[in-house]
């Protein structure tokens, strides 16, 4: 495989913000299309059905990250290198998905059933968990191929197509009036999702038949500190809710709110950092325009955070109601937060970049960690202002890790005899 075609030195940065510009389309797009699905689901099914088929979804989204061990992140990075094995890496992956798959739908559907019992039928449960982790995860493996071939524009587009196969699903069972039968809802949305994995699968593997066989085995032990992040990740931002529901529902809807508030701000950060990863990878740290691209990300998050503060704070209670004042105080308290984000996953991919992937394992348990303590210490105590510090707490304590591991081998390097 030969790598994707550079740029030249002086252009590079501009070619960089091309391509951001046009992934940052394709997230929007997959935004709105994450918005219509909630409200179609919600019409559909009404408050009380649609909150089983969330509490299923829940379940899932812990699990999903888990399909494959991190091998997205793996097949990103090799693939960005230009690596001979990149095409071997992708058929490793998918059985090291199969294998996991095996394990974790049957899991799934344990703690669904024994802890949900009457959510839904227990078929539509395995069916719609099996389509839920398998499928996500599965695409998620093809797009980050793409991702690190150069194809931004691809990656992106790979993710809209999913949520919209979805989506036209679940409209086919509106136009045929099928309201509140959460097991046809389920059916259909599986149904999607496994018939567009598939499809994306089988072509992306017979574009690498030829390719060298790569252990699945090796893939695991090189891949799990990328799944220890996106996990780690996961439980900081929604371990809070279940904890604050304790405390009042409202205040989970206002957490909810705000914190979608500050994603949204967030996606052309998200199209910049997405766009830099496989860049990094391929040219290592020490590199000029890397650093002056830093820049550009660290400027965007520090205009995110002036616009979430002054600009869609005092909007929030205009646009959902005065009930959610309270959204608007903690977007002003989180317009923070995407630049510790931002700090999160450039330490992350840096070490990644450098082999020190126990390093990101370290770093991501460090942040679960904190992020679960410090919402039980400070939710009961200061409610949703507690939920929002203990986002901070755990952020601050991944950058930390990585900051201390990096002093730590320089101050090694520089003690021992050269």
């Amino acid at each position: 495989m030969t790598p994707p075609p550079s740029a030249p030195e002086g252009g590079w940065t501009r070619t960089y913000l091309l391509a951001s510009g046009r992934l940052l389309p394709w997230i929007v797009l997959r935004a709105l299309a994450q918005v219509a699905l909630v409200l179609l689901l919600a019409r559909g099914l009404g408050a009380e059905v649609y909150g089983r088929f969330v509490a299923v979804l829940a379940v899932a989204s812990f699990l999903t990250p888990l399909a494959g061990l991190g091998a997205p992140g793996v097949v990103l990075r090799e693939t960005s290198r230009a690596s001979p094995n990149a095409a071997g890496l992708l058929r490793a992956a998918v059985r090291l998905w199969a294998c996991t798959l095996l394990v974790l739908v049957p899991l799934g559907a344990t703690g669904v059933l024994l802890a949900l019992p009457r959510t839904a039928p227990a078929a539509a449960v395995v069916v719609f968990l099996l389509a839920e982790i398998g499928g996500t995860s599965l695409v998620e493996i093809v797009a980050r191929h793409e991702q690190g071939r150069g194809r931004a524009s691809r990656y992106g587009a790979l993710q809209v197509g999913l949520i919209g196969v979805r989506l036209g699903a679940l409209l086919l069972l509106w136009v045929l009036a099928v309201r509140s039968r959460l097991a046809w809802w389920m059916g259909a949305y599986a149904s999607a999702t496994v018939v567009y994995a598939l499809a994306l699968v089988v072509r992306a593997l017979g574009l690498s038949s030829r390719a060298p066989r790569v252990s699945s085995v090796t893939l695991a032990g090189r891949a799990w500190p990328f799944a220890a992040g996106t996990v780690a990740q996961r439980v900081q931002t929604e371990f809070n809710k279940p904890v604050l529901a304790a405390v009042s529902f409202a205040a989970v809807a206002e957490l909810n709110v705000a914190q979608r508030a500050v994603d949204v701000v967030a996606l052309p950060l998200v199209a910049l950092q997405e766009t830099l990863w496989p860049h990094l990878y391929r040219r290592g740290t020490r590199d000029t325009e890397l650093r002056r691209a830093l820049g550009v990300l660290v400027s965007c998050a520090l205009l995110a955070a002036v616009l979430l503060r002054l600009v869609l704070a005092p909007l929030l209670p205009l646009i959902f109601g005065s009930s959610f004042a309270a959204s608007a105080r903690l977007v002003g308290f989180l317009a923070a937060l995407p630049l510790l984000q931002l700090g999160r996953n450039a330490a992350h991919a840096a070490a990644a970049a450098a082999g020190r992937m126990h390093t990101i394992g370290l770093a991501a348990a460090a942040g679960a960690a904190g992020g679960v303590v410090g919402t039980l210490l400070l939710v009961p105590r200061m409610g949703l202002l507690g939920a929002a510090a203990a986002l901070y707490a755990a952020e601050l304590l991944v950058v930390s890790v990585h900051l201390g591991v990096l002093l730590g081998q320089r101050r090694a390097r520089r003690s021992s005899p050269s």
